[in-house]
């Protein structure tokens, strides 16, 4: 916990606002719930949930001073409760970053902080391609679009898929 509060004084002091926060969550663990050892569970919570939660209420004294302040969630299709993963401890950081976002869109609506959730279905990676997959290059592209709105114009959230749905 000390490394997260020297990190974070770090920003602050060589920073007076920020434009743009990202939060990510994640947790694997091959095998799923069954075989994921207690330790591992909870790393993964505290650094997903409790980390994030934690780290945005710390960034938003920089985002208010910002002109168009932003938070984005990396969410997951497999968060909304729609599509759900094999993998129970990712569904739930997934979900649970989702739900933060939207209940810190409620709770910083007077406050001029956007906060949006991007879902994301499966992404282009290293692992042989058997289904059509989102190349990185449309993220980055989502994310310009995100920053490029005016603040007359609010952004709940955005789903990318693949074309090709197989979830």
């Amino acid at each position: 916990m000390r490394t997260f509060h020297c990190r974070v004084e770090n920003i602050k002091k060589n920073y007076d606002h920020i434009d743009l926060h990202i939060n990510n969550a994640c947790g694997w663990y091959k095998g799923g719930i069954k075989v994921t050892p207690f330790n591992e569970i909870k790393k993964q919570i505290d650094s997903s949930i409790t980390g994030n939660i934690l780290i945005t209420k710390e960034m938003i004294p920089l985002l208010l001073r910002a002109s168009g302040p932003q938070v984005v969630n990396i969410c997951s299709m497999v968060g909304t409760g729609y599509r759900f993963s094999p993998n129970t401890l990712y569904t739930i950081l997934k979900g649970a970053l989702e739900a933060f976002g939207r209940s810190l869109r409620n709770d910083l609506k007077d406050e001029n902080i956007r906060v949006i959730n991007i879902h994301l279905g499966q992404l282009e990676d290293d692992e042989p391609i058997e289904n059509p997959r989102i190349p990185l290059s449309d993220v980055v592209k989502v994310m310009e679009l995100i920053v490029s709105v005016s603040s007359n114009t609010s952004i709940d959230s955005i789903c990318l898929t693949p074309a090709k749905y197989y979830y």
